[in-house]
């Protein structure tokens, strides 16, 4: 239940402070004057959209805070206690603020910790319902019917199961459009991507192999240049066949006469340590000389094998656009790529058996509304009809048409039903679209029926209604503030009116004016009480001129609020 309101810098409201008791409330006052802004306040505090069009002139910012009392709430209570959002100290309070700055900035806390606006909305919908003034006009628009039928029949289950059956049925033939699309595109792609393979797999690339054949062939195109310096250096260091000594021999000599020199001065050992040292690297560099030349191959027929495939590494790098080092990986993204054509192909054999199943289960699931709407239709229908006598339509009826079909391409994700609202204003005239034979203030009073009706069916603690009475009038008029009262024994029902009729039967009663303080209007809200309220009702009567006459008959209005007898729908 709604506990408290509060809004600073909302539209024309500079501060309003309201606590809100159960039973029906009534809010009126004059044209301009703000009262809309309650429910427009407490819109926010459920998750409407805000934006900084609704800053009070001069402010930088607006805040709204609503307190709710979710101890009678139980999903309510599960939701703020699995998210970590109850207060210890207050375990069924939920306090929810909206700040909306003038740069764009926004915050909204529940019990003073940070949630989403989509979070808010979905538990804003256990919190408090709003009938706003465009119910009139959503009635005559296309899925009114529905909307109003699946609210009565508390379908909400098996709306659910459509609507995800007919998504998995969607996305199943989005999906098959896909692959076919993809498979015209693709079979010359397929193509291409096969002769592409088939010189790969005669080229056999391998990982770093281009590398290695870079190498090997800038070294046999050197091969005999390579050879012929590296016999020099060898000749150089180990001598040659004409008895030319080499550097080996040279060092040999040397490291013998110093040998000869220590026995007569140890002082050279660290030379004759060097020259044997240098000796040893000789010796060594001259062997491995002489292995390489032994490794240099002059053999034309591979060296021809190497420049062939290291050319053929080059052409086909340059003729699919890639760098020779990467043909290896471009032959693996290929054979990927026609992998996933093949398996396409694969999927688009497989999924129209899918398509049928899914077909089967969303008809199933869609059958199954239908039920639960075939059941709802002839229940609503009647007891709109007999509430449309009571609000001065004597004779008429109302038909909440029902057709079913089987065919899924006339579905939808709300099913397979399509309700029409058929109405009859005189008694024995012809059951017609309501569009076309019932005026605005008829339509007006069918809308206000529909909805007291499916009111009484909220699972929501607190209903609001914005000007629920517009069109209507008189004896008219009595019978909806009555219809409210009724339904305010058991829920909280807040109701803006400019009608006294209505207005009396408020078990309480806010007023909202208009008020200049230092050159600012600001809206203002006050609970009535006694004469307040008779002067009130009064002015809704009569107008400002205010007569002893009008006095007494708000009194009598007033009077007949408290002792109305049970009206029910």
């Amino acid at each position: 239940m709604l506990i408290s309101l509060t809004a600073v810098n909302y539209t024309i409201a500079k501060h309003v402070n309201l606590d809100w008791a159960g039973g029906f409330t009534s809010i009126t006052g004059e044209t301009g004057a703000g009262k809309s802004v309650t429910l427009d306040a407490l819109s926010l505090c459920l998750g409407a959209r805000g934006n900084a069009d609704k800053i009070y002139e001069g402010a930088e910012q607006l805040s709204v805070t609503a307190e709710f009392d979710v101890e009678a709430l139980p999903k309510a209570h599960a939701m703020l206690d699995s998210e970590g959002l109850t207060d210890p100290d207050s375990p069924f309070s939920c306090i929810i603020r909206r700040v909306i700055k003038r740069n764009g900035g926004s915050k909204t806390s529940i019990n003073g910790h940070p949630v989403t606006v989509q979070w808010l909305k979905t538990i804003g919908a256990h919190l408090a319902t709003i009938h706003g003034q465009h119910a009139y006009h959503e009635l005559l628009s296309a899925g009114a019917a529905i909307k109003i039928t699946d609210n009565f029949a508390q379908n909400q289950v098996e709306r659910k199961d459509v609507s995800l059956a007919y998504e998995h049925y969607q996305n199943l033939v989005s999906e098959r459009k896909g692959l076919l699309e993809a498979a015209k595109t693709s079979r010359e792609r397929q193509q291409l991507l096969s002769f592409q393979k088939k010189e790969l797999e005669d080229l056999s690339p391998l990982d770093d192999e281009f590398e290695q054949l870079e190498m090997e062939q800038k070294t046999l195109s050197h091969s005999t240049e390579l050879l012929s310096n590296a016999n020099y250096i060898y000749g150089l260091l180990d001598g040659d066949d004409n008895g030319i000594d080499g550097v080996s021999s040279t060092i040999s000599k040397a490291i013998r006469t110093l040998e000869q020199m220590l026995e007569h001065d140890s002082s050279l050992k660290a030379q004759f340590d060097s020259l044997h040292n240098a000796l040893a690297e000789i010796d060594d560099t001259s062997s491995e000389m002489n292995a390489y030349i032994s490794k240099v191959d002059v053999d034309p027929q591979h060296a021809n094998h190497v420049e062939q495939r290291y050319s053929n590494y080059i052409n086909l790098a340059r003729k699919y656009h890639v760098k020779p080092e990467n043909l290896s990986q471009y032959f693996v993204e290929i054979d990927k790529e026609l992998e996933n054509i093949e398996s396409g192909e694969s999927r688009l054999n497989e999924i129209d058996e899918t398509i049928v199943k899914a077909e089967s289960a969303f008809l199933t699931a869609a059958k199954a509304l239908s039920k639960t709407r075939d059941k709802a239709v002839g229940e609503l229908s009647q007891l709109v009809s007999n509430n449309m006598q009571r609000l001065n339509m004597k004779g008429a009826k109302c038909n909440f048409s029902l057709t079913s079909h089987n065919d899924i391409e006339k579905a939808n994700k709300s099913g397979t039903d399509s309700i029409e609202i058929l109405v009859a204003m005189n008694a024995g005239t012809q059951l017609k679209p309501i569009g076309k034979v019932a005026s605005g203030g008829e339509v007006s009073r069918i809308n206000l029926v529909i909805q007291l009706i499916n009111a009484q069916r909220e699972d929501t603690p607190t209903i609001l209604f914005d000007e629920v009475d517009v069109g209507i009038s008189g004896p008219t008029a009595a019978v909806v503030g009555g219809l409210l009262r009724e339904l305010g024994e058991n829920t909280q029902v807040i109701s803006i009116t400019h009608l006294p009729q209505v207005a009396c039967y408020g078990h309480q009663h806010y007023h909202v004016s208009k008020a200049e303080t230092d050159g600012e209007t600001s809206s203002q809200v006050t609970m009535l009480h006694d004469d307040d309220r008779v002067h009130e009702i009064a002015r809704l009567l009569s107008g400002k001129n205010l007569t002893e006459k009008g006095l007494d008959n708000a009194r009598e209005l007033l009077e007949n609020g408290k002792n109305t007898c049970s009206i029910s729908l």
